[in-house]
């Protein structure tokens, strides 16, 4: 068997019988295969199929054979009597190319599934057959476009005037810089223009310090439309707190309440802060509040006043100063006589006058006069022994006396039986000891 790559269409010839009476002659076969829609030309006949199988003599033939949409090749082909000879059809399919156009230019070709390039476009390599592409461009319509292929000359330009489906659509903002979001997708940041699709779309502008706003607009095709948004400026927030807390908050005069203090939904603007604390200097500060930020502040007061610290003696009676009662003198734990370091704060600076006091003192009442400074705390050095009973005690031989317990030892008992005595017992000539407490349960 032999097999012949073609490469122009064959001619085909049938085998000439002899007349009757006479011996046929010898002959062989050729049979012509690869391709369904196979053409074998010769002597002026054309046979089609696959395969095609003829007759005749044994010689040498000059055979054309094709295809339709494939190039036309010759063969020659030997033939033996007797004998079949395979001939295998390889054709060259016949290839064009198509140029691709459209109005506007630069659309997406999508060719057997798949972007080839924006137009204009040339695809080449085309075998005969019908074909089609679409033609995407954002903002108009998609074509489709069919084209045939007959032949190997260039196939004439393939054009679509697209249609618009979008229009422009120029977005400004006061102030400007504002983020702008298209169907909550971020687009840019204003003044903002895009081509957009026709129809409704979300538009959404943001910008920090500024409340967000959101609206929808309409697109129309072919056109050009203005949306200019005015953005409301966001509330801040002014959040105070003071060394010590407490104190009374004052913003531009109207009292907002006391530290720790945060205030909402203020006016972003610069403002006078005053603080005003017993015992302490007035404070004032201007502190600036930006849009939509909290701004917080911490401010340490100076004290305005002094303080001033006694021991006093004995625990329960009142003091006063300057004739107005603070407190009672306390004792400690555990103890009789001792007594704790008396504090008296927030003075103004100056003089004044300590009153010590108790319903059973005798005298009544003890006056100490003392100066305070500003910030500084004034500490006397000497006790304040008020003479008021506390106790009563029944000696050995009988007496009893009332007095003033100023201080016990194991051994002794330091007592005052009157204002200005004052001398130690010995255990050994008490009997017992009653206390008498200076403050009413």
């Amino acid at each position: 068997m032999k097999t012949f790559k073609i490469m122009l269409p064959l001619l085909l010839c049938l085998a000439v019988v002899c007349g009757c009476g006479k011996k046929a002659p010898a002959t062989g076969k050729i049979v012509f295969s690869g391709h369904p829609a196979l053409e074998v030309v010769y002597n002026g006949k054309t046979f089609k199929g696959d395969p095609i199988t003829l007759k005749t003599r044994p010689g040498t033939y000059n055979f054309r054979v094709g295809a339709p949409g494939h190039y036309p090749r010759f063969a020659v082909v030997s033939v033996k009597a007797g004998r079949t000879t395979q001939v295998k059809v390889e054709l060259e399919p016949v290839v064009s190319a198509v140029l691709i156009d459209s109005e506007p230019q630069g659309a997406k070709v999508k060719f057997r599934g798949e972007i080839r390039g924006s137009t204009p476009l040339v695809i080449s390599d085309l075998p005969a057959g019908e074909y089609s592409a679409q033609i995407i461009c954002p903002g108009y319509a998609e074509e489709q476009l069919a084209w045939r292929i007959v032949s190997e000359r260039l196939h004439p330009r393939v054009f679509a005037r697209l249609r618009m489906t979008s229009g422009r659509m120029i977005i400004k903002t006061i102030p400007e810089g504002a983020r702008v979001f298209i169907n909550g997708q971020l687009s840019g940041v204003s003044p903002f223009s895009a081509s957009l699709e026709a129809g409704i779309h979300k538009v959404r502008v943001e910008r920090e310090g500024f409340n967000p706003l959101e609206q929808n607009v309409t697109v129309k095709s072919g056109k050009t439309g203005t949306l200019t948004l005015r953005l409301d400026t966001r509330p801040g927030a002014l959040k105070i707190s003071s060394v010590p807390s407490g104190a009374e908050v004052f913003i531009d005069d109207i009292k907002k309440g006391v530290t720790p203090l945060v205030v909402e939904a203020i006016h972003p603007g610069n403002y006078q802060v005053r603080l005003v604390h017993q015992g302490y200097d007035d404070l004032l500060r201007v502190v600036s509040v930006a849009p939509g930020r909290e701004e917080s502040i911490r401010l340490q007061l100076d004290k305005s006043t002094g303080s001033a610290g006694f021991r006093i003696r004995p625990a329960g009676v009142s003091y006063l100063i300057d004739g107005k009662f603070i407190g009672k003198v306390r004792g400690v734990a555990g103890s009789v006589t001792e007594t704790q370091l008396t504090v008296v704060e927030n003075l103004a600076p100056g003089k004044h006058i300590l009153t010590v006091t108790h319903p059973r003192a005798k005298p009544l009442r003890k006056d100490i006069r003392f100066a305070v400074s500003k910030g500084k705390r004034y500490v006397s050095k000497e006790n304040i022994d008020l003479w008021v009973a506390n106790c009563e005690i029944t000696f050995k031989d009988g007496r009893v006396e009332s007095g003033m317990i100023l201080s016990e030892s194991e051994a002794d008992v330091y007592y005052s039986p009157a204002a200005g005595i004052k001398y130690p017992v010995s255990r050994s000539y008490i009997r017992s000891i009653k206390h008498i407490p200076l403050v009413d349960k």
